[in-house]
């Protein structure tokens, strides 16, 4: 089984096969980095397009949470979710552009470079405080220096995981009475590269 067809299994055993089952009912997804430090920027852009190409469901959250991912407990609290997805660059010791999904209590020896607070007391919290199940989305980085490009590695990447996050997370797996405009979810635009759909000004 190769890397990428391992990191699909585990984000559908982590994402899909709970909401298929009943199990959750409303998903929060941040996007946690530094669009200064190339790399580190991963999180925020899958979230970015997601949000700019009218990714949306009522049961569910998507977050630009920047570096203080902490600032955005008040919103989470507000939706409750069922489950929250961070997604994030990841020091891993992979080749830069692998992708895992990550089980937040089997953290301690990957890095998380840009946070104001350590990701797994965030994670904590917010099982504890707010009630959620918790699962990282890390993608290994190439460089996070400050002023670097996104790599075309990790755009790469970005452009893998953003058509099975819109798979995993259609409206059709929640409920078939929510009412939305589903047919934006087919028409996502996957970035061609790390230089052509960088969005100019930030956003939330």
């Amino acid at each position: 089984m190769t890397l990428n067809m391992y990191w699909q299994n585990q984000l559908n055993a982590a994402v899909l096969k709970p909401i298929l089952e009943g199990e959750i009912s409303r998903v929060a997804v941040l996007g946690i980095g530094s669009q200064l430090h190339g790399d580190d920027a991963v999180g925020i852009m899958i979230v970015r397009a997601l949000k700019q190409n009218g990714f949306y469901n009522e049961r569910l959250l998507v977050v630009n949470a920047g570096i203080a991912p902490e600032n955005k407990l008040v919103k989470l609290r507000q939706f409750a979710p069922d489950l929250v997805l961070m997604i994030d660059a990841a020091q891993m010791g992979l080749e830069p552009g692998s992708v895992c999904c990550l089980d937040p209590q089997k953290i301690d020896g990957f890095s998380f470079s840009s946070h104001t607070l350590p990701l797994q007391v965030l994670c904590n919290y917010i099982t504890l405080e707010i009630g959620s199940r918790v699962s990282i989305l890390g993608i290994q980085p190439e460089d996070i220096s400050f002023g670097a490009a996104l790599s075309p590695l990790v755009s790469d990447s970005i452009g893998a995981v953003l058509p099975a996050l819109v798979e995993i997370l259609k409206p059709t797996h929640f409920a078939a009475d929510l009412c939305v405009q589903e047919e934006k979810l087919n028409n996502v635009q996957i970035p061609g590269s790390a230089y052509d759909w960088l969005p100019v000004t930030h956003q939330e």
